[in-house]
């Protein structure tokens, strides 16, 4: 997927070195750690009944 993305950017005219493509990790989340594993805060307390909204609309250049 991250391929993908590269190739659409880099077809829009966007300029990516090579060099930085290699040090790409899907990691950059704070919810994924380096095993891949998902870590949540179980002490936050959810409702089914208290979701935020879906984003519905694509966004563009959002970075």
């Amino acid at each position: 997927y991250i391929e993908k993305a590269i190739e659409l950017l880099r077809s829009q005219g966007m300029e990516i070195p090579e060099e930085y493509v290699q040090h790409i990790s899907p990691l950059g989340l704070e919810h994924i750690a380096l095993t891949g594993d998902y870590i949540w805060n179980v002490q936050k307390k959810t409702s089914i009944h208290h979701l935020r909204p879906l984003r519905t609309k694509y966004v563009r250049n959002r970075y």
